[in-house]
């Protein structure tokens, strides 16, 4: 995808880029996979658009989006 392209996506969709950055994982730290399910659902919609735009990307499937929404929900007190 061409740069031009992409910032027409993100724009058409109100997704802010700034936001788009990744989390890494420290095995120290158990939060920092909170913390990367956490950003994972915050971008599930350019994630979406992506799975759309491209065939060899897939996306979740609405029961594993909600059974992520449920875990974050659960874990969420510990963080």
């Amino acid at each position: 995808m061409e740069k031009e392209e992409e910032e027409e996506l993100l724009r058409n969709n109100n997704i802010e880029v700034g936001r788009l950055h990744l989390v890494q994982d420290i095995q120290t730290r158990w939060n920092s996979t909170y913390y990367i399910l956490e950003k994972l659902i915050e971008q599930q919609t350019i994630l979406y658009l992506l799975a759309t735009k491209f065939d060899a990307v897939t996306s979740l499937t609405p029961t594993q989006w909600y059974s992520l929404e449920k875990l974050l929900r659960l874990l969420q007190p510990f963080d």
